[in-house]
C-alpha cells in the first residue's frame, strides 16, 4: 500500500516537473519574441524619424503636400514600443505561435503517449484511499 502511494508520489512531482520546465521554456521564448518585437518597432520608429527628416516635415519647412504623411511619421516617432510589444493581442499572438510550434513538432504516437502519461495519474491518483 505505501509502495502504491509512493509510486504516486514520484508519479506527480515527475508531472509537476516536467509541467514547470514546459512553463519555464514557454516563458523564455515569451521573452526572447517580446524583445525581438520590441527592437522590431524601435528600428520602425528610427525608420520613421530618418524618413520625417529627410522629407523636411518640421513644421517650419512642411510642404503642403507632405502634410498626412508628416503626420503618419510624427505618429509612427511617437509610438511606445514597450506598450505596444505588451498588448493583450501581441501577447495572445506569442501564445498560439508556441502552441503551434510545440504540437506541429508531435507525431500521432507522441500525442497518444503524452496523454496516457498525464491521464493515468488523474485516473488511478484517486483510487489511492489511506486506510
Amino acid at each position: 500500500m505505501y509502495i502504491k502511494f509512493g509510486i504516486q508520489v514520484i508519479w506527480w512531482i515527475a508531472f509537476l516537473a516536467i509541467g514547470m520546465f514546459i512553463l519555464y521554456t514557454a516563458y523564455k521564448d515569451y521573452k526572447f519574441k517580446l524583445k525581438t518585437k520590441q527592437e522590431s518597432i524601435l528600428y520602425e520608429m528610427e525608420q520613421c524619424k530618418e524618413d520625417y527628416n529627410s522629407n523636411e516635415c518640421q513644421p517650419e519647412t512642411r510642404r503642403q503636400a507632405l502634410k498626412s504623411y508628416c503626420a503618419l511619421k510624427e505618429i509612427c516617432m511617437n509610438r511606445d514600443p514597450f506598450k505596444e510589444a505588451l498588448s493583450l493581442i501581441e501577447i495572445g499572438k506569442l501564445a498560439g505561435e508556441f502552441l503551434n510550434s510545440f504540437f506541429a513538432a508531435l507525431n500521432v504516437r507522441t500525442m497518444c503517449c503524452l496523454s496516457l502519461l498525464i491521464m493515468y495519474p488523474i485516473v488511478f491518483g484517486f483510487r489511492y484511499r489511506p486506510n
